[in-house]
């Protein structure tokens, strides 16, 4: 450690002019990016291996009130100018969108970046580098900054919780403000120090990896640098008042159901979350198990259970019905409503949610802090929450658009399936054609009963379904639901062979891939019956369900897989046909098969044919691409 050469400084201007590749980092307050008393402590800048700058801004910031000096200002203004914007330097770092989104946040603007190393280590191991260590950079992904340095580089960083200490009781969480200036600075040197060791050896592991190689640098990365990062910084519009209205509607509804439960139990019951309370009431008061004959189940602390899943072997009862109705609105409050007007930007009146490229296996895009993908969509709630997406442009409107049956259609590209390849080439009902074929009758003559089983098995086949899984969504018995996925597999031969053939490929290779590379491995297809536990019926269980899972997985990947990579390159050639346009439309959420826009008055005449032009031509199919789009007032109205 002695030969390191870490400088702490007060200003950038001590800091050496630069021109190249640079790893940049910040150290801030809070990992809200863009809340309003959110500030920078330290700028961490590294261009050699074993050298870098920390510049500290800790004294320019008041630490009881968050306010900060003018020099602060002037110091963020230089980052801009010298690095952050200047065309002549290639902005790296790890999970680096976390840093931008700061920058945006101070109104700073910046180049596109260049390298992202928590990007570059997915790429190359996917969800092989799993080492749960809590939330750092990265999450418990095994591909935060921490993990990265110890698995390709053999060193164990400062952990960010050692310099912070742990949070006391009645006060606030610590921030890098209440840390020793010294040790921070350092710890910021380090970060962007082994970042840069990281990246340069992540680079010449893609070399050695082209299938990574290519997922990194033709989709991963100029996804991140071109749309992941505008997304989010750009942010949703949120109309507040609808949001307001239903927190109000629902919190009635459960105030109602709280009076009544208290009048059935005789004292007051102020919320479902007092469980000594509701434990007496539901097992001594009321003797509920006894008056349906239950055993009484109980946690693993001993106590009487009030959870959601015990009580429905109970919502006969007056007093469990309305339990499980308060419960289930306080669900609706803190999962969906409150976290929706809680993150709405103080400094921008925007939702900056985020979309994680990183997490999981199939390349999908996830979303977080709110989540914006698991907004019910055949609900009611779900339909009046998407109301309250809208535009943010005066006259503007949204515009959702999605792929008609994506996922089937790759299955008919990969698996070379006839009866979907003419199914699709003639535009007919992928389901209603499946039940008519199945059942040997005219498809004008398919109940809905029989398009339903089709959908279900259509559907089924992408996740490798099992006949007790099929006979559980369908009402068929085990033995009709075996028959019913002989017949499939005996009309789809295609299909038949393509599920075969993957898990001839998982057990030769380890890993299935998607039509463009992204690899996933599952060496639970080698799962032996003399590993796991001592009992030797126990343990040929565990082997069969472990292979069987690898065979499900590696069937699913290269559809879905294949499905988020059309998503993302997509996603990708709309924002390049915006900027090439110089459009002001902006892509705001991407959920699954969904595309979601943002469309100006003005660009409302062109911006759904490019849309529509691009995602049905993005990749050649054995079978054609449909895409519908259509412009509403809000993200519920544009379905």
């Amino acid at each position: 450690m002695s030969d390191l050469k870490y400088h702490i400084l007060d200003t950038l201007d001590d800091v050496p002019n630069y021109e190249g590749e640079l790893v940049f980092d910040l150290e801030t307050t809070s990992l809200n990016t863009h809340n309003e008393k959110t500030r920078i402590v330290t700028i961490g800048l590294c261009w050699e291996e074993g050298e870098a700058w920390s510049v500290m801004l800790n004294k320019y910031i008041t630490p009881e009130t968050f306010e900060v000096s003018k020099q602060y200002w002037k110091e963020l203004k230089k980052l801009e100018k010298r690095f952050l914007n200047n065309p002549k330097v290639k902005i790296m770092g790890h999970n680096v969108k976390y840093d931008i989104r700061v920058c945006h946040a101070h109104k700073l603007k910046s180049q596109p970046v260049a390298f992202d190393s928590m990007l570059a280590s997915y790429c190359l191991t996917c969800d092989r580098l799993k080492i749960d260590r809590g939330k750092a950079s990265g999450g418990p992904s095994g591909h935060s900054l921490d993990d990265v340095c110890l698995h390709y580089l053999n060193h164990v960083k400062i952990r960010t919780k050692s310099i912070l200490g742990k949070k006391k009781r009645g006060q606030a969480a610590p921030t890098m403000l209440d840390a020793d200036p010294e040790i921070s600075a350092f710890y910021c040197c380090e970060d962007v120090d082994w970042t840069l060791r990281a990246i340069n050896r992540l680079k010449s592991k893609l070399e050695e990896e082209e299938h990574a190689s290519k997922l990194f640098y033709e989709i991963e990365m100029p996804c991140l640098a071109e749309v992941i990062i505008p997304m989010e910084c750009n942010g949703v519009h949120i109309n507040k008042k609808v949001i307001k209205g239903m927190l109000s509607d629902y919190g009635k509804r459960k105030q109602e159901v709280l009076s009544h439960l208290s009048d059935i139990a005789g004292e007051e019951i102020e919320s479902t979350l007092a469980r000594p309370q509701l434990e007496h009431i539901i097992y001594d008061m009321l003797k509920v198990p006894e008056e349906f004959g239950l055993e009484v189940v109980r946690t693993a602390s001993g106590a009487r259970s009030t959870s959601a899943s015990t009580l429905s072997s109970m919502v006969e009862h007056p007093f469990v019905e309305g339990l499980l109705t308060a419960k289930s609105l306080d669900k609706l409050l803190s999962t969906y409503l409150n976290p929706l007007l809680e993150k709405i930007s103080a400094l921008t009146g925007l939702l900056h949610a985020s979309f994680l490229q990183h997490i999981t296996s199939t390349g999908r895009l996830a979303s977080r802090d709110p989540n914006l993908q698991n907004i019910p969509q055949r609900t009611e709630l779900g339909r009046q929450i998407r109301k309250a997406f809208t535009s943010r442009f005066p006259g503007g409107q949204i515009l959702a658009a999605d792929w008609s049956q994506c996922e089937l259609r790759i299955m008919a590209h990969i698996a070379k399936e006839d009866v979907f390849i003419d199914i699709f080439k003639n535009g007919r009902d992928a389901h209603t054609a499946v039940a008519a074929l199945l059942g040997e009758i005219e498809e004008s003559e398919v109940s809905s009963e029989q398009r339903t089983k089709a959908k279900t098995m259509n559907f089924g086949m992408l996740y490798q379904m099992g006949a007790k899984k099929l006979a559980e969504d369908t009402g068929m018995t085990v033995e009709e639901a075996t028959d019913f996925i002989k017949r499939y597999l005996g009309k789809m031969k295609g299909v038949a062979r393509y599920r075969e053939d993957q898990k001839q490929k998982l057990k030769q290779l380890g890993y299935v891939e998607t039509l463009f590379g992204r690899r996933r491995y599952l060496s639970k297809i080698h799962s032996q019956e003399n590993e796991g536990p001592q009992d030797i019926k126990l343990k040929k269980w565990v082997a069969r369900s472990q292979r069987n899972s690898a065979i499900r997985e590696g069937g699913n990947h290269p559809i879905q897989g294949t499905n988020a990579d059309i998503c993302k390159i997509a996603m990708l050639k709309i924002q390049r046909e915006i900027t090439k346009q110089g459009l002001k439309s902006l892509i705001i959420l991407q959920v699954h098969d969904e595309v979601v826009l943002d469309v100006p008055k003005d660009e409302l005449h062109i911006m759904k044919d490019i849309v529509e032009e691009i995602m049905q031509n993005v990749v050649k199919l054995v079978v054609p691409l449909v895409c519908d789009g259509e412009y509403a007032d809000s993200w519920e109205e544009a379905h």
